[in-house]
């Protein structure tokens, strides 16, 4: 795990760093609560877990929980408060802040190491929530709802640093007679190959999600029309060399249609843009299936 370690004193963070160095995970140190607070606002990459000491100057362990909570992160950091105190009082406290669970001083190697297995365990059940409330089952792709989240986010990154956003609609050509030629076993075959074919064109440049059925939707931040137009006839080339196996030596070929939408200037929901992508996906099931047009705004 990547844990940031928040605590005053020299001492502590040494026995901290040669323990959580020793069971594997990544440090980060922090000096006080406000550095920690600080490293938490400026680091790009966000960590699985905080140990904060209770008394610090300037921010206190509680006070530090409050902040990182009060960030409303989608990830989420577990937190361990560290205090030398015995009263109940503080147990209450550390959670009504935000705190995860408590470690009391003097430390144990061996109560830390089961507090951190503890916390993994939490982490692994709270993510996999995440990935099935998020994803897409049968594809692995976002399903509609986190789609349309993240496309809500780009449009408003899109209009804030005057960037151009493309989104492309795509809808496997058939796909009903598929499933009643071949069986909806072999249209879950077929939609699995089609999302590992746009992966493949699309990488890290779009974002892919499941809209509903055949349906799909790949983002574009930052990509002109021109550009996305490029990428989904790299799509739909992909698409077009599939061929899944089936019995007595037969194969199973397909095709998609692409319809693409930009973002236009004012426009702070990615609805029109989808809109367009939409009837640019009509157009080319009109104009024979197996094309790719462009709805311009």
């Amino acid at each position: 795990m990547r844990i940031l370690v928040v605590d005053d004193t020299q001492l502590m963070r040494s026995i901290l760093v040669e323990w959580l160095t020793a069971f594997g995970h990544q440090i980060v140190l922090a000096c006080d609560g406000a550095e920690g607070l600080e490293v938490v606002n400026t680091q790009s990459q966000p960590f699985d877990m905080v140990i904060a000491d209770w008394e610090m100057p300037k921010v206190t362990g509680p006070e530090l929980c409050w902040a990182i909570r009060a960030r409303g992160d989608s990830h989420y950091p577990y937190i361990l408060v560290i205090t030398a105190s015995e009263q109940v009082e503080k147990y209450t406290e550390a959670l009504d802040s935000g705190a995860d669970d408590l470690l009391r001083k003097p430390l144990s190697r061996a109560m830390l190491w089961a507090r951190l297995r503890a916390g993994e365990r939490f982490l692994g059940m709270q993510r996999e929530l995440v990935r099935l409330a998020t994803t897409d089952g049968l594809t692995g792709t976002l399903n509609r709802r986190h789609f349309l989240c993240l496309a809500a986010e780009a449009v408003a990154r899109s209009g804030s640093h005057d960037m151009p956003l493309t989104v492309l609609m795509l809808d496997i050509d058939k796909f009903k007679r598929i499933n009643d030629s071949h069986g909806h076993d072999v249209g879950d075959r077929a939609l699995v190959a089609f999302v590992s074919a746009c992966r493949g064109v699309v990488g890290e440049v779009g974002v892919l999600g499941r809209l509903g059925g055949e349906e799909f939707a790949v983002l574009l931040p930052g990509v002109f029309p021109g550009a996305a137009l490029t990428l989904a006839e790299k799509v739909r080339r992909a698409v077009a060399a599939l061929s899944l196996p089936l019995r007595d030596d037969e194969a199973l070929g397909f095709t998609v249609s692409i319809g693409i939408g930009a973002l236009a200037q004012g426009e702070g929901d990615i609805a029109p843009a989808l809109k367009r992508a939409d009837i640019g996906l009509y157009r080319a099931k009109q104009a024979g299936r197996n094309r790719i047009r462009y709805e311009r705004a």
